[in-house]
């Protein structure tokens, strides 16, 4: 049984998608919706009009999101904020996710993230795909898991 409900590229983020999404959550007994009351998002250094339309893009999603969202206070079903749906350049995503813990809000939020492994032959086919191996360093870094015990962070699952 599914325990979570979001969306490929977070397009469940349009006004006009999000009632079906809450919808088809309450009907099988979903939990939890990728959302937030106060979508948190940052912009950072940007060098090539892909990664501008890419930040806008996501930008333009959070804001109807969080126009939306504003018919739904304190609904159980959402996080209190979201990050990681900005554009980190490649390199970057370690200073990017300490940038993120220090600035944490109160609440909870959710961190939107793809850890994982890559080789050559998958960062040719796509290359989001060299991104997951260094967002899986970042995550598990010695100076994350510091900053979050500093920063007084308290990890939780997303809930089920």
């Amino acid at each position: 049984k599914p325990t979570h409900l979001n969306s490929h590229h977070h397009i469940h983020f349009y006004p006009s998608l999000f009632p079906i999404f809450l919808n088809c959550a309450q009907q099988y007994g979903i939990k939890w919706v990728r959302g937030g009351r106060l979508p948190y998002t940052k912009l950072p250094q940007l060098s090539t009009p892909s990664q501008w339309l890419q930040t806008i893009r996501a930008h333009v999603r959070c804001f109807a999101l969080g126009q939306f969202m504003r018919r739904y206070p304190k609904h159980d079903k959402f996080t209190d904020h979201l990050a990681g749906l900005e554009f980190v350049p490649q390199g970057a995503y370690e200073d990017f996710l300490h940038r993120w813990i220090i600035s944490l809000k109160q609440g909870t939020t959710e961190l939107i993230s793809h850890p994982g492994y890559s080789d050559e032959e998958l960062c040719r086919f796509d290359h989001w795909t060299c991104m997951r191996q260094e967002e899986m360093r970042a995550l598990s870094s010695e100076r994350a898991l510091a900053l979050i015990k500093s920063q007084g962070v308290r990890l939780i699952p997303a809930p089920s």
